[in-house]
């Protein structure tokens, strides 16, 4: 979509050139007045809008839409003044608008207000309008021309098949799958907005006859209606997910760049986060990319008062704690060069993971609320979903930073604690982390396959420990539940975060008889355990699944 933006502004500026051009067509002076105009319209677009617009970014609270109303009527003036100089210099309107559009740093609290304010009447009002009146001024009987009608019938295949080819083998070349590179090929032949506008400046400024705008309309309906289907038939983005290598910590590339989706209910949940991010340890051969998003419930509808004399207003709901997550995450962003991002829980959160390409969903766990919405992502997350419990070090913020940090994984064994194992030799990179890898071994043999994969994984930390010093292995050979707990507990208050599998020891005779005392399942049984008063209130605890 970026590269469909950027193809149609591209164009529209290229257009806007022409046209002012063709105004001073076989009248020099009145060409080089055209494109003086031009660029001293650019000149005070880069120059004096866009500082003045960065100007009340930066006076704008981060996080607040408090922008005022003079400046949001400002910039709309700027929008009727700049397309009305445009008009007169040969080009129209909307290549003004254009151009304060393109200089309105894009994210900002502005363009964020600019948005709210004038979503709903051009939305809703002004975009009908305007197909309303293109389909008005097409008439269908200035289509009974063969020769015409054939002639852009062949213009418009003929394009058709140019852009597909050009779309087609570039996605190849990029090794996109064949399926997809034809959808998108598809999907790049449909016109919409900017066509139909661009369509009507041609006929307004007389490049294009209603004969030809009239076939050009009919073409575009006629494509619509062919590719529209295609798409919808064969492109389902829910079975689109990325294969299994691509959405897990394990199999991402050591050197490749790790993106993160980051979730937080509520104020306490922020420094938890901010921490465990912290302790991941981004650098330049081992990037990270952290998207923060954030929590709301809808508030449930309230029932009008019975009382017939009027009532006072209920107080508005405290935005201390609204103000204070958004300038930590503002801080985030500052610091990292991250995006932030507000959605609703479950669905959204899977649907922007999706679209991130996350490979880790990291879910605060710590009341009703979080385990409703972590249930919900656990059962559809396309990647690895970590459940963060905070305690300790890990609940205040800044404790972290440059602290040293007492990391253990406890390694059952399986896809999810394989999982564990991969985030923890991430973190250990870290010069303040010291990471402990405590293997629970069964006097019984596992099936095959996951011992040969489980021993992959255990030598790759193995390798680890000859180049780090801050990495220690530890194996415990025990008989069942008893003696598991035993050593799990005697870990208590030796480290800072504890990271395990949620389906760790699942099915085995090291956990029979502790599924049926879980309190929280979506933890996992081990998981449970950690996360329970018996193991103390000073070490967190990172529950990981592992996607596929």
């Amino acid at each position: 979509m970026s590269v469909s933006m950027i193809h149609d502004a591209i164009g529209w500026c290229l257009m806007a050139l022409f046209i002012t051009l063709r105004a001073g067509y076989n009248d020099a002076p009145r060409a080089l007045y055209a494109l003086s105009s031009l660029a001293a319209l650019a000149f005070f677009v880069v120059f004096v809008y866009r500082p003045w617009v960065r100007l009340v970014v930066r006076r704008t609270p981060k996080g607040e839409m408090c922008v005022k109303e003079g400046q949001v009527m400002g910039i709309l003036l700027s929008v009727g003044v700049v397309g009305f100089l445009v008009n007169a210099i040969g080009g129209t309107a909307l290549d003004g608008a254009l151009f304060l559009g393109l200089a309105t740093p894009e994210g900002s609290t502005l363009s964020a207000a600019m948005t709210e304010k004038t979503e709903g009447v051009v939305a809703v009002t002004l975009i009908p309008l305007l197909f309303l009146w293109s389909g008005i001024i097409t008439d269908v009987r200035l289509a009974r021309d063969r020769e015409g009608v054939a002639l852009i019938a062949v213009i418009v295949l003929v394009g058709c098949v140019a852009k597909i080819a050009g779309t087609v083998i570039p996605s190849l070349y990029f090794r996109m799958p064949l399926r997809n590179a034809v959808m998108l090929a598809l999907i790049m032949n449909i016109k919409g907005l900017i066509e139909i506008l661009i369509f009507l400046q041609w006929r307004n400024t007389g490049l294009m006859d209603d004969a030809s705008y009239t076939m050009i309309v009919l073409s575009m309906m006629v494509v619509l209606a062919v590719i529209a289907p295609l798409v919808s038939m064969s492109y389902k983005p829910q079975r689109q997910k990325l294969s299994l290598n691509a959405r897990t910590i394990q199999h991402s590339p050591p050197h490749g760049e790790l993106c993160v989706l980051a979730c937080i209910h509520n104020e306490d949940s922020v420094p938890s986060i901010l921490n465990l991010i912290e302790s991941t340890h981004a650098t330049p051969q081992t990037p990270l990319r952290v998207v923060v998003l954030r929590l709301v419930r809808a508030d449930p509808p309230q029932e009008p008062p019975r009382t017939p004399h009027p009532q006072r207003p209920p107080p508005p709901r405290p935005r201390r704690e609204r103000v204070r997550v958004l300038r930590a995450l503002e801080a985030l962003r500052r610091g990292m060069g991250r995006s932030v991002h507000r959605r609703l829980p479950r669905q959204d959160v899977c649907a922007l993971a999706e679209e991130k390409l996350a490979a880790l969903i990291v879910l605060p766990f710590h009341d009703k609320a979080a385990r409703a919405t972590a249930r919900g992502v656990l059962e559809s997350a396309p990647c690895s979903v970590g459940l963060l419990v905070n305690r300790g070090m890990y609940s205040v913020a800044g404790s972290v930073g440059r602290c040293p940090q007492r990391i253990g994984a406890l390694f059952f064994g399986g896809r999810d604690d394989r999982e564990a194992l991969a985030y923890a030799r991430r973190m250990a990179g870290n010069p303040y982390a010291t990471l402990v890898v405590a293997r629970f071994l069964p006097k019984w043999d596992a099936r095959a396959e996951e011992r040969m994969r489980d021993e992959e994984a255990v030598e790759e930390i193995r390798y680890l420990m000859m180049h780090n010093g801050r990495v220690a292995y530890e194996e415990f050979e025990v008989e069942g539940v008893e003696e598991m707990m035993e050593v799990v507990r005697g870990m208590e208050g030796r480290y800072d975060l504890v990271m395990v599998g949620r389906r760790s020891g699942a099915g085995s005779r090291l956990t029979d008889g502790l599924t049926e005392w879980s309190e929280w399942p979506e933890l996992g049984v081990v998981g449970d355990v950690l996360a329970s008063s018996d193991f103390g209130d000073s070490t967190s605890v990172l529950v990981m699944q592992q996607h596929g």
